[in-house]
């Protein structure tokens, strides 16, 4: 029974990096492959304006290329399948996910550690990389964050003309369905995936047996004991404030969820 009412057309899990997608890939897929459904799951971080995330990352990295390299062309058999499906009318299923600002943006910065300290194994050998050390380097590095701050408005708005934030989000149940056209879109906040957000997604996809799996938490990559310490050294107020001010994080969280990250971060227990 749940084979046939299944969600059955191409899934699409369009998102920006470090917010847990990997995990929602995965438990999806895995889904699917349980009873028997062969459905495309595909896996996405951009569908637009790939000049402006590219010289963002040109200005923040020592070498964009690694991890970006030619983005466009990578994601292009996504982005033209996904547009197709549109462009036919055809019913779309988009799932996105959105994390903590300030927790994506340390995320991002210790998982292409390398790209933005390449030297880094001598300075720690020399013991140049302190927490507050790691802290200036991270709060020096004001570009690539912008890719994730206007993520919604450049790839879901003006890539399908789909505005997330003409509605309101639903900070308390954590997710929010909007629909425009054939494109049905789920965003999800990924401090609520387990909370609501295994529940939505078996109704969303029409998945009844659908359960999270844990994976890709960053610990085994090489530069997981600096980012340890960096949780040791509170972050600036400024920065706090910058982050916390955006349209990105205004929408997706409230006063009081803001209120509390930031004296987390301010405040660190290490």
């Amino acid at each position: 029974m749940a084979k046939v009412h299944a969600q059955r057309s191409p899934i699409f899990v369009l998102q920006m990096g470090r917010v847990g997608s990997t995990s929602v890939v995965s438990a999806i897929s895995q889904a699917y492959q349980e009873i028997d459904c062969p459905v495309a799951v595909h896996h996405n971080h951009y569908i637009a304006n790939y000049q402006k995330v590219q010289e963002r990352a040109r200005q923040d990295l020592e070498d964009y290329s690694l991890a970006l390299g030619d983005i466009e062309r990578v994601d292009r058999g996504v982005r033209e399948t996904l547009l197709a499906q549109v462009e036919k009318n055809h019913p779309v299923k988009i799932i996105s996910l959105v994390r903590d600002p300030v927790a994506r943006n340390v995320s991002t910065f210790f998982f292409a550690f390398s790209q933005f300290v390449p030297d880094w194994k001598e300075k720690e050998t020399q013991g140049l990389l302190s927490a507050s050390a790691l802290n200036v380097i991270f709060e020096g590095k004001r570009h690539f964050i912008q890719t994730a701050f206007h993520w919604f408005d450049e790839q879901i708005k003006d890539g399908l003309g789909l505005d997330v934030y003409a509605v309101p989000f639903d900070a308390a149940r954590g997710w929010q369905v909007y629909k425009q056209g054939p494109v049905e879109l789920l965003v999800l906040r990924m401090e609520d995936l387990y909370r609501t957000g295994e529940a939505i997604l078996r109704q969303f996809l029409h998945l009844p047996a659908f359960k999270m799996v844990k994976v890709n938490t960053g610990e085994e990559r090489e530069s997981y004991e600096l980012y340890r310490r960096f949780l040791t050294h509170p972050i600036s107020q400024e920065y706090l404030e910058m982050t916390y001010a955006t349209k990105l994080a205004r929408h997706f969280y409230t006063e009081a969820e803001i209120a509390q990250s930031i004296h987390r971060w301010r405040n660190p227990k290490g």
